[in-house]
């Protein structure tokens, strides 16, 4: 840092450990594999420009106690210096670059469901433009849902490279920061509580088995299938499907019958049509497919920050009988849970993230896994977005993201909102073909469901 003063006065901080992780081995601005992508259908059409005003004034330039902004990465992006990621001021900083309708040449343009995916697949692995920090709201004022005679829906879009934040980070800034809507509602990852004796044991046997214990699941995780692709051979961007909205009420009650978690069911459910769609290709059926799954932690501070590791689990696509199989996912993920290894991750990362780019490049990219998952709780009752100054209520709520570094080929993303969800289904097209395969694909995800429901005596 006193280096920096005296070659480099024009570079800001040193990008925060945990997000330069992310922002040392992903490039933003040229073939990105970390992008996350949040939309928003509203009812009705949003006063845009009043709410790129409205955020200018109210976020990007909102000020802490000594009069320093709060967030000043909203206006810089990164740099690298000496192997290190630093934040550099934008040159001319306008907001326009980063709020804008997304086709400028028509801004009253009409888009349909599936006009919607294929942006969404664009967006997903779009780079962002050269020496601007890495986030835009992008608009689409007229939605027309299958089935309408009309647009009757407009369409909010925020892009961000997770070297910039998180999904919860991104959750806090649209209902907390734009829309004065309350996080207590939202499910958050909380501590376990533990008397002073376990915590005093595990925290001796923690640094003692832990290292054991994460090479361990690194070896268990490589997975060997005719799915899991070297980079080299996956295309971007990927072909990708959306679920009808699943009822949660409709997952309770699958949980209910089996005496299973949530997340169980959602994996089974992965898994079951993973298994029926490689059998229905002529694909042979390994034993299981590890998945890479992000792991919210407690504590997350109210910045734009990443505060979360990844993991692994192992999905027993080897198994037919499907409830057998929602049981095994149910033992993997209780044994996940009480795994200290993410803990450990966790405690790995500022350490890595403290490194030379060149370093974390090393120990970064995911070999491991054929799979990445991402799921995260969302608003549990209807809101309304507030922050172009009307009130438009917010009929659907999801996001996509890029699969990172590595040979991962498939990805699942889900967020709950408003009692239902969507699993948002990408796949490598050398794994599946086309947007058809994949709706294929996502109705064996609801089949599978289904099965479950069927089989109450199979407990």
């Amino acid at each position: 840092m006193i280096a920096k003063k005296f070659f480099r006065p024009d570079l800001g901080k040193l990008v925060q450990t945990r997000s330069a992780v992310i922002a040392a081995t992903d490039n933003p601005y040229k073939d990105p594999n970390w992008i996350l992508c949040v939309w928003l259908v509203l009812d009705g059409k949003l006063d845009f420009e009043q709410f790129r005003v409205n955020f200018y004034n109210n976020i990007v330039l909102k000020k802490i106690r000594n009069g320093q902004l709060h967030s000043p990465e909203y206006q810089q992006y990164f740099s690298k210096w000496l192997g290190f990621m630093f934040w550099k001021w934008e040159e001319k900083f306008d907001i326009k670059d980063h709020m804008r309708y997304i086709f400028p040449d028509d801004i009253d343009a009409t888009i349909n469901e599936e006009d919607l995916r294929q942006l969404i697949k664009q967006l997903a692995w779009k780079p962002f433009q050269d020496k601007k920090s890495p986030w835009e709201f992008l608009f689409v004022p007229n939605y027309k849902e299958n089935g309408k005679d009309y647009p009757d829906k407009s369409v909010l879009f925020l892009r961000v490279h997770h070297g910039f934040c998180d999904g919860f980070a991104i959750l806090n800034l649209l209902l907390k920061e734009v829309n004065n809507i309350s996080m207590a509602n939202v499910a958050k990852p909380a501590r376990i509580q533990k008397n002073f004796l376990i915590k005093s044991l595990e925290t001796v046997l923690f640094w003692l088995m832990c290292p054991y214990m994460f090479m361990k699941m690194l070896v268990r995780t490589v997975d060997t299938n005719e799915w899991h692709l070297p980079s080299q051979k996956l295309i971007r961007p990927l072909n990708t499907g959306f679920t009808d909205r699943i009822p949660l009420s409709y997952i309770k009650e699958i949980k209910n019958i089996h005496n299973v978690s949530f997340s169980a069911v959602i994996y089974a459910s992965l898994t079951g049509a993973l298994r029926n769609m490689m059998l229905e290709m002529g694909k042979k059926v390994p034993s299981y497919m590890s998945t890479a799954v992000a792991v919210p932690m407690p504590g997350h501070p109210e910045k734009l920050r990443n505060h979360f590791i990844f993991s692994f689990l192992q999905l027993p696509i080897g198994i037919e009988n499907p409830i057998d199989c929602l049981q095994k996912v149910e033992r993997n993920l209780t044994r996940l849970k009480r795994s200290p290894v993410p803990l450990f991750n966790f405690g790995l990362i500022p350490l890595l993230g403290g490194t030379f780019a060149s370093t974390m490049k090393l120990f970064s990219a995911n070999k491991y896994s054929t799979l990445l998952t991402s799921n995260f709780p969302g608003p549990p009752a209807t809101t309304y977005f507030i922050g172009g100054g009307g009130s438009n209520r917010v009929t659907d709520m999801n996001f996509a993201a890029g699969l990172g570094e590595g040979d991962v080929g498939i990805g699942f993303c889900m967020m709950s909102y408003d009692e239902g969800m969507r699993i948002i289904t990408s796949f490598d097209t050398n794994i599946l073909s086309s947007d058809q395969m994949v709706d294929l694909f996502n109705k064996k995800i609801i089949e599978q469901m289904e099965i479950f429901r069927l089989n109450r005596n199979c407990v």
